[in-house]
């Protein structure tokens, strides 16, 4: 009689399995990917970040940003992770100039057919100021691209049940001051690329800009979405790297690549330490922004929490 109701609730066990489908693999996947990760996340940002800035300045419409549009390319097709590099045009200051942003997406994993996931976006801009003499941003673009290309291989491997859009920005700096027609190209394109369904499928958008700082203190403004804001700091606080991130106090603002995508209604967060060096900002775009300025502690720092943030909206994915 025992033997024979193990082997029923064996049977029945397995048909419930079956019947579930790609769903377990998924929920392991959820539970476990960031423990599969073979390498230390921030001294493979701050490999990346020093291999780009060796590759010299990226001014807006020259041969050399669009080698670096190539460049990390490249990395990503290294690592198995599909990238496209979406040119286009826009108006500036200086004329109609031509931009590149780059962008991989990471499909989402173990989604019955037919439902459309939620969309996660990580971003970063790439190209550095014009006009500074010896100006390689180490902080102020390549500590961002360190840091995505740094977490692509893990979230390619991760199983994640949402989709993950890696998005490279151009033209994030303005040629004179920020306007309509100056700074934040890129971001503004690919915005506006995105159809009504697909926005409203984007449950965050967390932009990684400054993020390098040996002395590091991520201050998310008070425009940063609520919910987001909230999720950001209960994982740095579970991570163990609470001390580097706060919310700033009154009206602080930033005009950076996540303002056009806060403006059509996606939950945004700018993860951007904007006091850069003695003083406010003294190596903010100056020659000073070089590699001894930033350390793979601090961009590590960010990317347990980026990952933890992640992971947590992996386990609430139904």
């Amino acid at each position: 009689m025992e033997r024979g109701l193990a082997v029923f609730l064996c049977a029945v066990a397995a048909f419930v399995f079956a019947a579930c489908g790609a769903r377990p693999a998924a929920n392991a996947a959820t539970e476990d990917w960031r423990d599969r990760a073979t390498h230390e996340l921030g001294e493979a940002a701050f490999g990346h970040a020093a291999a780009f800035v060796a590759l010299g300045p990226k001014r807006v419409g020259t041969d050399e940003i669009r080698r670096a549009a190539e460049w990390i390319r490249s990395v990503l097709l290294d690592n198995g992770i599909r990238a496209e590099i979406d040119g286009f045009s826009d108006a500036t200051p200086a004329g109609e100039m031509a931009f590149s942003n780059v962008a991989a997406t990471i499909p989402a994993a173990g989604r019955p057919r037919g439902k459309k996931p939620p969309i996660v976006i990580l971003g970063a801009h790439y190209d550095t100021k014009s006009g500074i003499e010896n100006f390689v941003g180490a902080n102020d673009s390549a500590s961002g691209v360190g840091a995505l290309l740094a977490l692509a291989p893990v979230l390619a491997e991760a199983g994640l049940p949402f989709e993950t859009r890696l998005l490279f920005f151009d033209g994030e700096e303005s040629l004179r001051y920020y306007a309509a027609n100056d700074g934040l190209h890129g971001s503004r394109h690919a915005a506006a690329a995105l159809s009504a369904e697909e926005a409203g499928r984007v449950v965050a958008m967390i932009l990684l800009d400054m993020v390098g700082d040996r002395d590091l203190r991520v201050d998310l403004e008070r425009k940063t979405d609520k919910g987001l804001a909230r999720r950001i700091l209960r994982a740095a606080e579970k991570e163990g790297v609470r001390e580097h991130f706060a919310v700033a106090r009154g009206d602080f603002g930033l005009i950076d690549d996540h303002v056009p995508f806060r403006a059509r209604g996606i939950p945004c967060a700018d993860l951007c330490d904007f006091e850069y060096g003695e003083g406010r900002n003294a190596f903010w775009h100056t020659a000073e922004d070089t590699l001894d300025k930033i350390s793979a502690a601090s961009l590590g720092a960010v990317l347990k929490a980026v990952e933890r943030v992640l992971y947590d909206l992996a386990k609430e994915t139904p």
